[in-house]
């Protein structure tokens, strides 16, 4: 398993302002992230380059896409 840390309150707080649906779909991404991996395939995400990713979080009000980087300082403090 890997660890999400939001990078600040500010991008934590955007992902709760988004669309139900929208926000439904990006959490339940975000669990994916957290469970395998960054690299999610399309149409679940896409590597922008740079250890940047996008995760495309869809509900019925549309698709959200949310940016994320991919930081490891330690192997044994984000795998349990």
């Amino acid at each position: 398993m890997y660890k999400i840390i939001f990078c600040n309150r500010r991008a934590q707080e955007e992902i709760e302002e988004l669309p139900d649906g929208i926000r439904a779909g990006c959490k339940r991404l975000m669990l994916m992230v957290r469970d395998y991996g960054p690299q999610l395939p399309m149409p679940y995400g896409r590597q922008l380059g740079g250890g940047i990713w996008e995760l495309r979080g869809r509900g019925r009000e549309g698709i959200g896409r949310v940016m994320y980087a991919t930081v490891i300082k330690d192997k044994e403090e984000i795998l349990t």
